[in-house]
C-alpha cells in the first residue's frame, strides 16, 4: 500500500489532481454556450471544418 504523504493516482496512474481532459472541454463548452449559443457558433465557424468555412464570400457579411 501507499505510504501517508504519497499523491494518490486513479487506476490510469494519474494523479488525482489532473483535471481530466474532456472535464476541460464541457467547462469550455458551457463557457461559451452561457456567453450566448450564437457566439459559440461563431467561434466553431471560425474553425473552418466545423463551419461554413469557404462557403461564405469574403466580405459578404
Amino acid at each position: 500500500m501507499a505510504e501517508p504523504g504519497d499523491q494518490r493516482v486513479d487506476r490510469d496512474g494519474h494523479p488525482s489532481w489532473v483535471i481530466p481532459f474532456w472535464m476541460l472541454l464541457a467547462l469550455a463548452a458551457m463557457f461559451f454556450v452561457g456567453c450566448g449559443c450564437g457566439s459559440f457558433l461563431t467561434w466553431l465557424s471560425l474553425l473552418g471544418p466545423f463551419g461554413p468555412g469557404d462557403s461564405r464570400a469574403p466580405g459578404a457579411d
